[in-house]
């Protein structure tokens, strides 16, 4: 097949551009899957970010290819840290591996029992130094729970009085807030008024009495901290527990609380939660129950869920993806914590509902760590673009910390946050400013290429001419 030589140069030319078009393209390092529940995830959650780059004496620098890459969440990806084997606790390793996944929320086992009688242990086992240190935001678990199992309840609580209770509870709680106020900023009171883990037989108006005692307790230790009022998700009128109802009361109370927190367990877990063939939460019913909750003009976080591999480990990664794109798209829903990163055969509370399928000699992810690793890196978001003639780029995003970075230059840190204006000047220190010349240069080695050609086919069909002028 003969090529004309101006028809070469226009293909050579064609390429070049598409080079610099991909080169120059903003990349999507965000998507996820189409329809209603990522139209709903662009709308609640990306927010729209400004960037005006400048040089150290102000000048706004046009024509800048500049670089942004997420490298937190605001949005609180969780597990708990609770393990029924021996030694009981996790090693950093698995911690590292969760970290690769996105999670960057935990929560350190801190009751009663525990942090009184063996806060060495509780420091060795739980982390919170380590874990705040490697990015982790924390909870204090089950600061409050009257429940007289998993090394909760002191043998001693059953004999004091309900004043006596208050006022031992209270020391307690501000000695705890205040060990570990440092790397702990949220605080726990799990399951009030609950009849099954209701050890002490409280009344209703003896809990509100609880709650509002220790919210103020972890105010004083801990005026910064949020106080988390942890309830299941579900109404059970056979034993007069309707969780809204009495959150509606510590509200009227006056009663200072900042997040509810939402229990979501599969099988019996959870007393008259609607459940699917597989013994898992219907996601629409969830979604009905978490609307309801919402209309307290409080953040939730779906503090602890969880569902087993049976019927297969396959079936346990879609229902993570679906509860978590639900969790995803609400605004108002701030967290989505993972209970179980390992629960083997004889976990005494949820078998089998772990992100591992062993944690040693080494850990063993399950399918479902790798569907939570692919949400989280979907709903992370990396690209670039071009300044303006003002210095300005411009983009969307999900709320967390994002380096920015200039081939040439220091790299700078912005901070987006959802519900704020996010307009930032980053100014540029490092080399002087040196345009991104590397897509122009591809233009200039495509065109030599195709200049080489056409002078190679005019010289082609000259030498064939002199040879026919020569017959």
């Amino acid at each position: 097949m003969r090529i004309k030589p101006m028809l070469a140069v226009v293909i050579l030319l064609a390429i070049s551009y598409l080079f610099v078009g991909i080169t120059s393209h903003q990349i999507a390092g965000s998507r996820l899957e189409v329809g209603e529940p990522q139209r709903e995830i662009e709308l609640y959650r990306k927010v729209n970010a400004t960037i005006r780059i400048t040089d150290d004496a102000g000048k706004p620098l046009s024509g800048l290819t500049v670089g942004y890459a997420q490298v937190t969440h605001d949005f609180l990806f969780g597990v708990g840290l609770t393990n029924s084997e021996d030694p009981y606790y996790y090693d950093v390793t698995v911690f590292e591996l969760l970290k690769d996944a996105g999670v960057n929320y935990a929560l350190p086992y801190l009751t009663w029992e525990l942090t009184a009688s063996s806060p060495s242990w509780v420091e060795t086992a739980y982390k919170p130094k380590v874990l705040h240190d490697m990015g982790y935001t924390l909870t204090g678990h089950c600061l409050v729970w009257f429940y007289d199992q998993f090394s909760n309840l002191p043998s001693y609580a059953r004999r004091l009085t309900f004043e006596e209770l208050k006022q031992r509870l209270k020391l307690q709680i501000l000695q705890v807030v205040d060990r570990y106020k440092a790397w702990i900023h949220i605080w726990e009171i799990n399951e009030p008024n609950f009849e099954y883990t209701n050890s002490l037989h409280l009344t209703t108006q003896q809990w509100i009495e609880i709650c509002k005692m220790a919210a103020a307790a972890i105010r004083e230790a801990d005026p910064d901290g949020k106080v988390l009022v942890n309830m299941l998700i579900a109404d059970i009128p056979q034993i007069e527990y309707f969780p809204i109802q009495f959150l509606r009361t510590l509200v009227k109370e006056g009663i200072q609380f900042d997040i509810i927190g939402l229990e979501l367990y599969g099988n019996d877990r959870i007393p008259n939660a609607i459940l699917d063939t597989n013994g898992y939460p219907v996601i629409s019913w969830v979604s009905g129950r978490i609307d309801e909750f919402s209309q307290l003009g409080k953040p939730i976080f779906l503090s602890e869920i969880g569902v087993p591999s049976k019927p297969s480990e396959e079936a346990q990664a879609e229902w993570l993806k679906q509860v978590y794109t639900l969790g995803f798209r609400k605004p108002y829903v701030q967290s989505i914590t993972w209970y179980n990163i390992y629960a083997p055969q004889s976990d005494p509370f949820y078998p089998d509902s772990g992100l591992f399928r062993a944690v040693k000699p080494r850990p063993e992810p399950k399918l479902v760590y790798y569907a939570y690793k692919e949400l989280v890196s979907h709903w992370t978001t990396i690209g670039s673009g071009d300044t303006d003639a003002n210095g300005t780029l411009r983009f969307g995003g999900y709320a967390g910390s994002y380096t920015i970075s200039v081939a040439g230059y220091e790299d700078s840190t912005i901070h987006v946050s959802e519900g704020k204006e996010n307009a930032f000047t980053v100014v540029m220190k490092g080399t002087q400013f040196e345009p991104n010349l590397w897509p122009y240069a591809g233009i200039m080695v495509v065109a030599v290429a195709a200049s080489a050609v056409t002078i190679a086919l005019w010289r082609r069909r000259d030498g064939k001419a002199s040879v026919y002028r020569a017959i």
